[in-house]
């Protein structure tokens, strides 16, 4: 799991670019994958507060996912010790954590999710079908997301901010 620092944009724009050219895709072959614990991961990060709970700026909490393979059900791997803690235990707890104002100051006004997933595939088209300010950008399976460029990607996170 890649974890990478939070960007200020406009300010990171070169930082995050680089970041995200810098990603290279390895291993595969194993379908599904834990893309719901990444998900729910990066939802429990410490978001950058600033200006939302202070009534400042306006700011705007992304989540980028891409993936190009279908999702485990929650839990799949709750036996490893590797397994992240306080994972939420199904599809709705998942759902509720999006929903959950409460954690930081991630408001529902404030967050999006730019979700790259193939189509018809288990977890994904829920969340693209279910849940609110969910950007979905169909992605062709098993692929590595060859049809989507990092410029576009960028760019589609730049648009989200405005």
């Amino acid at each position: 799991m890649l974890e990478s620092r939070f960007f200020e944009l406009p300010r990171d724009n070169e930082d995050l670019a680089r970041t995200i050219r810098g990603i290279e895709v390895f291993g595969g072959g194993d379908e599904p994958e834990d893309g719901l614990e990444a998900l729910a991961y990066a939802m429990e990060s410490e978001w950058n507060t600033d200006g939302v709970c202070n009534g400042g700026m306006k700011n705007r909490q992304i989540i980028v996912m891409w993936t190009d393979a279908s999702a485990h059900e929650l839990g799949f791997g709750a036996k490893s010790p590797y397994y992240p803690k306080n994972m939420p235990k199904n599809f709705m707890d998942l759902t509720d954590m999006w929903y959950n104002e409460q954690m930081g100051c991630m408001s529902f006004q404030s967050k999006r999710l730019l979700l790259y997933a193939p189509e018809h595939t288990s977890g994904w088209d829920e969340i693209a079908r279910e849940w609110d300010n969910v950007i979905y950008y169909p992605s062709n399976a098993g692929e590595g997301l060859q049809e989507t460029s990092y410029d576009l990607i960028i760019a589609q996170i730049a648009n989200s901010v405005g």
